[in-house]
C-alpha cells in the first residue's frame, strides 16, 4: 500500500497560477472591468497558454469569455479577492493528504494535472484535458462564488473531482467521460459515484456540497425534484440542477442531494467501486431510471 500511494505522490503535478495572478490584481484592482480583462488576458492567463485555451473552448470564444468576465466576474473581483486568496492557501495545504487518502480507496493509480487559477468563475465540467493530460481545473473565484472557503468545502471538492477523475478514466478517458454526462441519466450516476468516493476518501456521510441540516430540508421535496428530473431529462435539459445559481423547487444544486441518494443506494450494491466505475451504460441509465422512479412515487403515497 504504501509503495502504491508513493507512486500516486510522484504523478501529482500542480499548475499553480496564483503569484501571477496576483502581481496582476495588484495592478488592475479597481480599473474599468474592460481594462481589467485586457489586463487579465494580456498581462496574467496568457502566461499560461493552456489554461487560456481551456476557457475559451469552454466558453465557447473568446468574445463570450470577454462577455462572461466583464459583466460577472470582474466588476466583483475585489470582494472576492481574500476568499479567493483563502481558498488557494486551503487547497496547497490540504492537496497531497487528500491525495493520499485517495490512494488508499480507489483502485489504481492516477496521475493528474491540478491547475489552480483564476477566470471565468463556476464552470460545469471540473475535469478536462491539459495537453491530452487528464486535468482538475480549480478556478478559485468559482469557489468563492459559492464560498467553498472552508477546510471541509476545499477537502471535499478535491475528493469528489477525484472520485470523478476516477470514474472518467475507468470510462475510457476525459473526452469520452463527458460526451457520456450529455446523457442526463448518465450525470446523474456519476454525480452519485462521485459522492460515494468522496465519502469512502474522506470517511465522511455528505458530501461538500450539503449539510445534515440541508438534507433534512431536502427529504421532504424528493419526490417533486425527482419528478421534474424525469420529465427533464426526457428533453435533456438537466443543467439546473447542477447550477449554484439556479433553483428546482427551491433548492439550488439539487442534483447533489439526488445524488447524496444515488450514492447510499451504490455503496448499498454488492460489487466493489471498480465495477461500479465501468458498469454499461445500458445498466447506469435503467439503475438511474428506476431509483428517480423510486424516489418519484413517494409523491402518490
Amino acid at each position: 500500500m504504501l509503495d502504491r500511494i508513493l507512486s500516486w505522490m510522484r504523478k501529482v503535478k500542480l499548475i499553480d497560477s496564483m503569484r501571477d495572478f496576483l502581481t496582476y490584481w495588484r495592478t488592475y484592482s479597481g480599473r474599468d472591468p474592460k481594462e481589467m480583462f485586457q489586463g487579465w488576458l494580456m498581462d496574467y492567463i496568457s502566461n499560461y497558454p493552456e489554461l487560456l485555451i481551456a476557457e475559451v473552448n469552454y466558453r465557447r470564444g473568446l468574445t463570450q469569455l470577454r462577455n462572461i468576465m466583464i459583466k460577472e466576474v470582474l466588476p466583483k473581483l475585489d470582494l472576492m479577492i481574500h476568499d479567493i486568496i483563502e481558498a488557494w492557501m486551503l487547497i496547497l495545504q490540504n492537496l497531497e493528504a487528500v491525495y493520499s487518502l485517495a490512494a488508499e480507496v480507489l483502485p489504481s493509480h492516477l496521475d493528474p494535472i491540478f491547475a489552480i487559477y483564476v477566470a471565468s468563475g463556476w464552470r460545469r465540467d471540473w475535469i478536462a484535458s491539459i495537453l491530452g493530460k487528464p486535468a482538475v481545473f480549480i478556478d478559485l473565484g468559482g469557489l468563492a462564488e459559492v464560498n467553498w472557503v472552508s477546510e471541509d468545502k476545499i477537502r471535499g471538492m478535491l475528493a469528489f473531482n477525484l472520485g470523478t477523475l476516477y470514474h472518467a478514466l475507468r470510462r475510457g478517458g476525459v473526452e469520452k467521460f463527458r460526451k457520456l454526462e450529455a446523457d442526463p441519466f448518465f450525470r446523474l450516476y456519476s454525480e452519485g459515484f462521485a459522492q460515494l468516493t468522496e465519502h469512502l476518501i474522506l470517511n465522511l456521510e455528505f458530501s461538500h456540497v450539503l449539510t445534515e441540516g440541508s438534507v433534512k430540508e431536502f427529504e421532504q421535496k424528493i419526490p417533486e425534484i425527482a419528478v421534474e428530473y424525469l420529465t427533464r431529462a426526457e428533453k435533456g435539459d438537466v443543467e439546473d440542477f447542477y447550477s449554484p445559481k439556479n433553483e428546482i423547487h427551491g433548492v439550488k444544486f439539487a442534483a447533489a442531494y439526488l445524488g447524496h441518494l444515488f450514492s447510499k443506494t451504490l455503496g448499498e450494491e454488492e460489487i466493489d467501486l471498480e465495477e461500479l466505475a465501468g458498469l454499461p451504460e445500458p445498466d447506469v441509465e435503467r439503475f438511474s431510471k428506476n431509483l428517480l422512479r423510486e424516489l418519484a412515487e413517494k409523491t402518490r403515497k
